[in-house]
């Protein structure tokens, strides 16, 4: 009941590996074990929606969602998942993570879903790669002309729960700061 489902997300997309995560999956070590029980954490769901048909280029999800859903035993717990997650995601070097982009920007979108939310927007032009070339002939460019990457990083707290929404996608270069967001915050709240 906690994630999107096949209806809810575009044509094209299929969802695949559902995962369901115990403490005991997701903890690398006793001390973390320890971390998420004392947390109260119960148990975690994942999915992700992947493109297994030719999306439409105006859809938010042209390179896949991904859900996943914690349950806590109360809102302690989700809130501090909350607040470790986000903090995570405000010092992060996106950059570095997306160097197949350049002009790599991140904006804070300021929306309110469920009780607490962190929205963060990742935006950046295609790299363009040259083919290689005989020695002594100048190289080619073969992209055609760059897209822009929308990347959407979506954290909410709602009650025991803490939510993370992914969704990846592109645009033509130039396109609206907002573009998506609305499509993308209806499946945050659904």
């Amino acid at each position: 009941a906690v994630l999107l489902k096949d209806g809810e997300v575009p044509e094209g997309l299929e969802g695949a590996d559902l995962v369901y995560s115990t403490n005991e999956d997701v903890a690398g070590t006793e001390a973390e074990l320890e971390r998420l029980n004392t947390l109260g954490r119960q148990l975690g769901v994942d999915i992700t929606y992947v493109p297994v048909s030719d999306i439409p280029g105006d859809s938010p999800a042209r390179g896949g969602v991904q859900n996943s859903v914690v349950a806590y035993l109360d809102t302690s717990g989700a809130t501090a998942t909350f607040k470790l997650r986000s903090g995570l995601a405000q010092t992060n070097d996106w950059p570095a993570n997306y160097t197949d982009l350049t002009d790599v920007t991140t904006i804070e979108l300021d929306r309110q879903i469920g009780d607490e939310t962190y929205w963060l927007r990742i935006t950046g032009l295609d790299r363009c790669d040259e083919s290689t070339a005989s020695p002594g002939v100048s190289p080619t460019p073969t992209c055609p002309p760059a897209r822009l990457a929308v990347i959407d990083h979506v954290l909410v707290r709602s009650g025991r729960t803490f939510i993370y929404l992914m969704a990846a996608s592109d645009a033509a270069a130039g396109a609206d700061a907002d573009i998506f967001a609305a499509q993308i915050a209806e499946w945050v709240t659904a």
